[in-house]
């Protein structure tokens, strides 16, 4: 079975996707995700807008919540519209993606079990 399917992403391109999204309050969806071998689902929801302070400044923003389950070898994927039950994510993340042209991802915290607690804020940005 391929581990790999159209439109699946991995962790560094999940944030250029919730980006192209522009993931709206309330909005709920999944994407298929990718790291090494492992096959996961990626699971998001959109909560409330708010300004996210971080070194490069105040961005009005969506806060996104997002999910990720490890779906076990020899199992079919998840359907886009099931949300799991009974499981605990493998990891979860928030990001902060501001309320502009590019909406840019401005925080991400993430509960990573192997790593701990990570942070990660925009520090600059060069508009041009």
């Amino acid at each position: 079975e391929d581990k790999y399917e159209a439109g699946m992403t991995d962790t560094i391109s999940a944030m250029g996707w919730l980006a192209a999204r522009g993931v709206k309050p309330g909005e709920t969806t999944s994407t298929p995700h990718h790291s090494g071998n492992f096959r996961y689902r990626l699971y998001i929801t959109g909560e409330e807008a708010e300004e996210a302070r971080v070194p490069a400044g105040t961005f009005p923003s969506v806060r996104v919540r997002c999910r990720l389950y490890l779906w076990p070898e020899g199992t079919p994927d998840a359907p886009r519209d099931t949300w799991p039950t009974g499981m605990e994510p493998y990891t979860t993340w928030t990001v902060w993606i501001a309320d502009d042209a590019w909406r840019t991802p401005v925080r991400i915290k993430a509960e990573v079990g192997i790593l701990g607690n990570v942070e990660m804020q925009l520090t600059h940005r060069r508009l041009k």
